[in-house]
């Protein structure tokens, strides 16, 4: 039975999804089934135990506060090594088919990537289908390496995306078709080129938006000067053409400017909403943080905009408001603290620019003795907006169009911060370990009309 003990605890970053126990790990399906929004994900019950990579399993009514359910995966077997890397999910009549990839060695200790399914008619207890593994990488001519599948149905067909991996070590993605599910034929690499060489691809999903079909490309990126990886999400969007197998003209667009998102997963509500949630990776440089302070963003909506992919997050997350902080009208000028003393909070920013002289305007993030550790810096000369933290090298400057306004959604708590700008036309998601409430300090050049709001958000059991 799930009840209230089940909720998510995560002392300081109250409304975010974690797993209970164990190191989070990349999301994998979500879905909706049987009345509830389902994740699926994975966890490490030790760090770095890679043996130990399995699937966690929450739901949720509301997408707000979500419950830990448990799961019965199928045990290893010749197909499957007891490892649970990345799959998604596909409902049809009402039976729950998870397909996700495993690795097998072999005699001369290379690695064998299959794509295993199991199914479920309850989202607790999963048979594996006895026609495992359904497509393996033993059997591709040119494919070393396929991992990460996305299933979906068209046309009376099923089509997996998946990552595949040649004898140069080059990235595609690739897709197969089937009509049971079991015999997967190979159609082909849907993009020109090769996905990036120097940055590991983790995950691929492919939607279809407002007439567009749009491929998101998750990537662990290369070392910044510090020795560090930051995780990176880009989109392009086009047609794919199914008989071709083709992906007209991408253009590569940066889905996320901040130092931390990750891994994504996509659902079509049953109320027409585009859904996505994403991996928000552990800050890597923060003594204090370690792998257990990896979660997932807060649920966004999409929407696709004259060849622009925005985010928002979701109206289900007004529940979460609690007290009324502030509601006012300031016209700061030089340097001047909105907000102190606030570990989960909501910032709401309308920052007037029609009237406004000037051309920069920062936040800060203050420590408690008034030391940076952020900064939103905006540049109105060069349209840029750019997120800046003390312990990186890695920013990614993000153009503004033309705007009499300029808004900011802040949602921040310990561990983590997340801005929408202008209702979702830019994002910047941050994986940050606050040792202490910080002081958020808005300073400009020219005194600037602003409507300031700010809430306490609620603290989950």
């Amino acid at each position: 039975m799930l009840t209230n003990e089940n909720m998510i605890p995560f002392p300081g970053s109250s409304y975010h999804v974690k797993s209970m126990r164990g190191i989070f790990n990349s999301p994998n399906g979500f879905c909706y089934y049987e009345g509830y929004y389902h994740l699926f994900y994975q966890y490490r019950l030790l760090p770095g135990d890679l043996h130990q990579l399995v699937w966690g399993h929450l739901r949720s009514r509301d997408l707000v506060y979500w419950q830990t359910v448990p799961i019965d995966l199928p045990v290893k077997n010749q197909s499957f090594t007891g490892q649970y890397f990345a799959g998604s999910v596909l409902i049809k009549k009402d039976v729950l088919y998870l397909i996700y990839t495993s690795t097998q060695q072999n005699s001369n200790y290379s690695l064998t990537y299959n794509q295993n399914i199991a199914f479920s008619r309850d989202a607790v207890t999963f048979t594996p289908d006895y026609h495992n593994p359904v497509l393996s990488s033993a059997d591709q001519l040119h494919w070393r390496k396929l991992s990460n599948p996305q299933i979906w149905e068209h046309d009376g067909k099923y089509f997996l995306l998946l990552k595949g991996v040649d004898d140069h070590q080059q990235q595609q993605a690739l897709i197969y078709t089937a009509n049971n599910l079991h015999h997967w034929l190979y159609l082909g690499a849907i993009l020109p080129l090769p996905l990036k060489a120097k940055a590991q691809v983790e995950y691929l999903n492919l939607l279809h938006l407002n007439g567009k079909d749009i491929l998101l490309v998750s990537y662990l990126g290369a070392k910044d000067q510090h020795g560090q990886h930051h995780t990176q999400s880009y989109y392009c969007y086009g047609n794919l053409n199914y008989q071709q197998v083709s992906f007209q003209k991408p253009e590569w667009q940066r889905l996320d400017f901040g130092h931390n998102s990750g891994i994504t997963q996509t659902l079509l509500a049953p109320d027409g909403r585009y859904l996505i949630m994403g991996w928000l990776d552990n800050d890597p440089t923060s003594n204090q943080a370690c792998e257990t302070t990896r979660s997932l963003m807060l649920p966004r909506e999409l929407t696709f905009e004259e060849g622009h992919l925005f985010m928002h997050p979701i109206a289900e997350l007004q529940d979460l408001r609690q007290e009324l902080l502030q509601d006012c009208q300031l016209i700061p000028q030089k340097q001047q603290i909105i907000l102190q003393n606030q570990l989960n909070f909501e910032l709401n920013l309308n920052l007037d620019l029609s009237t406004w002289s000037g051309q920069e305007l920062t936040l800060d993030w203050l420590d408690a003795h008034d030391q940076v550790l952020l900064q939103l810096q905006y540049r109105r000369d060069q349209k840029r907006l750019v997120l800046h933290r003390h312990d990186s090298t890695s920013d990614a400057p993000a153009t503004l169009k033309d705007s009499a306004s300029l808004k900011l959604q802040i949602f921040g708590d310990q561990n983590s911060l997340e801005i929408f700008v202008n209702d979702g036309y830019l994002t910047f998601s941050e994986s940050y370990h606050f040792l202490t409430p910080p002081q958020i300090r808005f300073s400009c050049d020219q005194p600037l009309k602003t409507h300031c709001q700010a809430y306490q958000l609620e603290t989950l059991p």
